[in-house]
């Protein structure tokens, strides 16, 4: 037993001090001022301040909230809690990119876009507001108010940090207002494939770029900006960014009818290092068709028309990858007349998963459910009951959907080097049309290099590559669209015997 004089040692426990964790010594640094609202003006007027950068949010299609805007801050004083800037003026690595995107700029927007080019708009005399009497205020009346800006200041948080950094802030400062998620994922403009979207909906300085006229608007008798190819507001929140990204996930999924497009997918999109050159293509494609589709149909894109207009092209595009709309008046007409007929009443009943639904409502519901693959397919599959295809090769060289007027183009345009040798031999090393020509003895030797397949029925108008002969490149770039061998052959004896 211990003696009762025996003293107890009492120690301190030992606390385990945790290591400083090295991931915060390259975290954004920030200084807080506070400006007054005519500096504001002036650096914005200057170009000091870019209140629109590549990332920035697009003017929300509510006209009315630059008007809130300014209204709030004649009638009650208020301009919201802050702004929040980047400064690139530091000529170091990580504004590198940003100095070159905006050069003589300063300051980038990260939060506050919205109330900056508000107090602009209404600075340069392009918005008139109501004062507390309900009279209407322009900048020339402000002195009624009671308002200067010279005495109205605002807090501004500076942060010298990366473009990665930035696009990180704006999304945890917006967590707790209502963004949409396309609006977070444009956020970064470092992004390749972001980049790509935004160049086929409007121009950037930056970029000098040319975006593609389905995204194209023009001014309104109102002075506002209104879509030529659709219903509603130009890009609302980020929308036709949205429309343009589920492109190019269907354009890179070649082997697969419409794959899942959903926010997951576009998030990927948005990570990846780089989009190919024939994504591009096959997007501009389908855009191209929607331009064409729309002309014939003379009616704007609206959600449910443009959502099945995207899954029946991809739904081709999966059938062959070189379809072509051959007759844009007949596609339209069977188009429309196939989409509300799937989408009027009916009692009709169609089972998905095990379960009954009401066809017309299902469809309805689903024809833009872009994060499910599976029934964006199963409403491909609706849309093209009843419509009559071509599944063989005909005599013509044709072969398609005959009803929607689609042509499906041989998926082998020409034959490979080793096959245009072995045919050329068995010619003579002479051109097939020289031979029709002038005769075998008298036609030119032909070499391999200046050999090309020349088909009977153009490939483009859906002549077959196993058909077509061996020929020389000339003959080929001489002969015209609507003429088959025959034709061409003839055209050139006419003109020789003529010359003789």
């Amino acid at each position: 037993m211990m003696d009762e004089n025996e003293i107890i040692q009492v120690s301190e426990p030992k606390v385990l001090k945790k290591r400083f964790n090295s991931s915060y010594d390259n975290r954004p640094k920030q200084v807080v001022q506070r400006w007054k609202l005519s500096n504001l003006i002036e650096l914005v007027s200057n170009n000091a301040v870019n209140p629109d950068p590549i990332a920035q949010r697009p003017q929300v299609p509510d006209t009315n909230k630059p008007k809130l805007i300014i209204e709030a801050l004649i009638n009650y004083g208020t301009f919201g809690a802050g702004i929040i800037l980047r400064d690139i003026t530091e000529d170091i690595p990580m504004n590198r990119l940003a100095r070159e995107l905006y050069p003589d700029v300063s300051y980038l927007v990260i939060d506050g876009g919205h109330r900056i080019r508000s107090l602009l708009s209404f600075y340069n005399g392009e918005l008139v507001v109501k004062d507390v009497d309900g009279n209407n205020i322009g900048i020339q009346d402000i002195h009624t108010t009671g308002l200067d800006l010279e005495n109205e200041f605002i807090s501004v948080t500076i942060y010298t940090c990366t473009s990665e950094q930035a696009r990180d802030i704006f999304r945890m400062v917006n967590k707790t207002t209502p963004t949409v998620f396309i609006e977070n994922v444009m956020a970064d403009e470092t992004s390749v494939s972001c980049r790509k979207i935004r160049e086929f909906i409007r121009y950037y300085p930056q970029y000098d770029n040319t975006p593609h006229p389905l995204f194209s608007t023009k001014r309104s008798t109102n002075g506002k900006d209104v879509p030529e190819y659709w219903t509603g507001e130009a890009n609302p929140r980020r929308k036709w960014d949205e429309i343009v990204a589920i492109a190019f996930i269907k354009a890179q999924q070649q082997n697969k009818s419409n794959p899942d497009a959903g926010e997951a997918e576009i998030t990927a999109l948005a990570n990846k290092s780089d989009i190919t050159k024939n994504a591009e293509k096959i997007v501009k494609r389908f855009f191209d068709d929607c331009v064409e589709v729309y002309n014939e149909r003379q009616q704007k894109w609206k959600r449910e028309t443009f959502s099945l207009f995207q899954l029946a092209w991809f739904g081709h595009y999966a059938e062959n990858k070189d379809f072509k709309i051959v007759n844009y008046k007949e596609y339209s007409q069977v188009f429309t007349t196939r989409f509300f007929s799937l989408i009027a009443d009916s009692p009709d009943t169609v089972t998905i998963d095990g379960k009954v639904k009401i066809k017309c409502d299902w469809f309805k519901k689903n024809i833009a459910t872009f994060s499910s693959g599976k029934y964006q397919r199963k409403c491909y599959e609706m849309f093209m009951e009843g419509i009559e295809s071509k599944s063989d090769f005909t005599i013509d060289g044709s072969h398609g959907i005959k009803d929607l007027g689609v042509l499906f183009r041989d998926p082998d345009r020409s034959k490979s080097r080793d096959v245009k040798e072995k045919e050329l031999a068995l010619q003579g090393h002479k051109c097939f049309v020289d031979i029709l020509i002038y005769g075998k003895e008298n036609a030119p030797t032909l070499k391999l290099n200046d050999a090309i397949c020349g088909h009977d029925t153009g490939w483009a108008i859906g002549g077959r590559t196993l058909d077509s002969e061996i020929i020389r490149k000339s003959h080929n770039d001489a002969q015209g669209d609507d003429e088959n061998l025959d034709q061409y052959v003839a055209r050139v004896k006419t003109r020789l015997n003529a010359v003789a």
